[in-house]
C-alpha cells in the first residue's frame, strides 16, 4: 500500500474515536449529575398514577426482605411499601417454605386485593381462615398478591417472581382489566412511557419539578381516563392477549412444579348478555380451560346460582363483590379444592369444623364501624352513579343489615 495514503486513512478512524471519548465523557457528566442531583435532594416524588404505570409496565419485586432477629433468623418477605402505598394488601411470609406446608398465591387485581374492604377483607383472607378451620392438621399458607389494576402481562412478572417462593398453587383472577390492559402495552409511544417513567424514578430533580406543576390525582381512574381515549381491541385480538399471557404463566407454573387454578369473572347482572365483553371472556377462560387441562373455578356462576340475590352480592358499579360475595367466592374456591383433592383428598375436609361467616368477620375485625366508613366514603364516594341518593340509601340499608346481623359483636 502507497505510504502517501496512510493519513487518509487514520483521519476518519481518529475521529470516531473523538466522537467515542466526547460521549463517553458527556454520559460521565450526565451520570455524575444526576448522582450529585439525587444525593442533595433524596426524596424521590412519583404521583400516584404514574406509580401505577411503573408498577403495570414494569413491575419487578413485588415482595422484598423484611428483617431477620435472633429470634426469628428466617429471612421474612412483605410487600412492598410502594404497592401499599397503593392501597395494595401488606403481606408476609418466610422466604423458605417451611416442610409439609402447602403454599398458594392468589394472583389478579382488585377483586383479588379484596377491593373496597381489602384493608380487612379479601377472598384469600377469608379462605386462609377456613382452611384453618377445614384442614387442621394441614399447614396451608394463602398469600395475597394481588395488585390494584393488574391484567395478564403485567401478572406474568409476578408470577415469575413468585416461583421463588415455592409455591404449591397459583390461584388466577383474570378477565375484568384486560381490555384496557391490551391497550395500554400495545400503545405504539410505549417505549416513550417507559422513558418518562425511567426518568422520574431516577432523576429526583426532574420527579420534584414534576411535583410543583402537577396535583396528585386517582391512578387507578387515571389509567382508565387514559386507555379510554385509545382505539378499542377487536374481540380476537383480546381472546388471543388472554390466552398468550395465561399459557405463559401455566408454562412458568408447570416449570416449576406449581399448578394454577383459573377463576372466572364476577359479573353483573347488566353484563349478562351474548354481547357484552365480560361474557366473552369468561367464555374465553373456559375454553382455555378445556383446551389446556387446566381447572377452572367457576365463580360467576355461583354468584349466579345463590341463595342470596345477586345483586346483593355484587357492588354495581364497580362490579367487585360485596362483602357477602366474597365469603361465597373464597367458600367456592375450597369446595372446588376439596371435588378436586387438592391440597388435601376430599375425605379429609372437616367441613363440620367451619363456622358462620359472622366469626370471620369478627376475627378480621370486619366491624359496623369499618363497614360504614367503606360505603360512605370509598364506595359512594368513588362511584359515578347519577342517582346519589338512591344508591346511597340502599348502602346505608345493607350497612344497617351489617349492624343488626352481627349486633352481638
Amino acid at each position: 500500500m502507497d505510504s502517501n495514503n496512510q493519513p487518509s486513512l487514520r483521519k476518519p478512524h481518529n475521529a470516531i474515536n473523538k466522537i467515542i471519548i466526547g460521549n463517553l465523557i458527556a454520559a460521565a457528566i450526565i451520570i455524575s449529575t444526576v448522582w450529585a442531583s439525587n444525593l442533595i435532594i433524596r426524596n424521590n416524588y412519583m404521583p400516584l398514577n404514574d406509580l401505577y404505570l411503573d408498577w403495570l409496565l414494569n413491575g419487578k419485586n413485588y415482595f422484598v426482605e423484611a428483617y431477620r432477629s435472633e429470634k426469628n433468623p428466617a429471612i421474612l418477605m412483605r410487600t412492598n411499601k410502594e404497592l401499599i402505598s397503593m392501597d395494595n394488601t401488606p403481606e408476609s411470609f418466610s422466604r423458605e417454605k417451611k416442610p409439609g406446608a402447602v403454599r398458594i398465591f392468589c394472583v389478579g387485581g382488585s377483586t383479588t386485593g379484596g377491593w373496597p374492604f381489602h384493608k380487612y377483607l379479601s377472598y384469600p383472607r377469608l379462605m386462609s381462615l377456613y382452611l384453618k378451620d377445614l384442614l387442621p392438621d394441614k399447614r396451608v399458607e394463602v398469600i395475597n398478591a394481588g395488585f390494584m389494576r393488574s391484567d395478564s402481562f403485567s401478572d406474568i412478572s409476578l408470577v415469575k417472581e413468585i416461583q421463588n417462593y415455592q409455591p404449591d398453587l397459583i390461584i388466577l383472577y383474570e378477565g375484568r382489566n384486560e381490555e384496557p390492559g391490551i391497550s395500554l402495552h400495545s400503545l405504539k409511544q410505549l417505549w416513550l412511557m417507559k422513558t418518562y417513567l425511567f426518568i422520574l424514578r431516577n432523576f429526583h430533580v426532574f420527579s420534584n419539578l414534576k411535583k410543583s406543576f402537577n396535583n396528585e390525582f386517582n391512578g387507578a381512574q387515571g389509567i382508565r381516563d387514559l386507555v379510554q381515549k385509545m382505539d378499542k381491541s377487536n374481540e380476537n385480538k383480546l381472546r388471543n392477549f388472554i390466552f398468550k399471557n395465561i399459557m405463559l404463566i401455566n408454562e412458568t407454573a408447570k416449570a416449576n412444579k406449581c399448578r394454577i387454578v383459573l377463576l372466572t369473572q364476577v359479573m353483573h347482572s347488566s353484563e349478562r348478555n351474548n354481547g357484552s365483553v365480560m361474557n366473552s371472556i369468561n367464555g374465553w377462560l373456559k375454553e382455555l380451560s378445556t383446551k389446556n387441562g387446566i381447572l377452572l373455578i367457576d365463580i360467576n356462576e355461583a354468584f349466579k346460582n345463590s341463595v342470596i340475590p345477586e345483586e346483593e352480592l355484587v357492588i354495581p358499579f364497580s362490579v367487585h363483590p360485596d362483602y357477602r360475595g366474597y365469603a361465597l367466592m373464597a367458600k367456592t374456591v375450597c369446595l372446588v379444592l376439596a371435588d378436586e383433592n387438592i391440597i388435601a383428598s376430599k375425605n379429609k375436609w372437616e367441613w363440620k369444623n367451619l363456622k358462620d361467616d359472622t366469626y370471620y368477620f369478627d376475627k378480621l375485625r370486619f366491624t359496623p364501624a369499618f363497614i360504614n366508613e367503606t360505603y360512605y366514603k370509598r364506595v359512594l364516594g368513588l362511584s359515578k352513579i347519577t342517582d346519589l341518593n338512591g344508591f346511597e340509601k340502599k348502602y346505608r340499608q345493607m350497612a344497617k343489615d351489617f349492624v343488626k346481623n352481627n349486633s352481638t359483636k
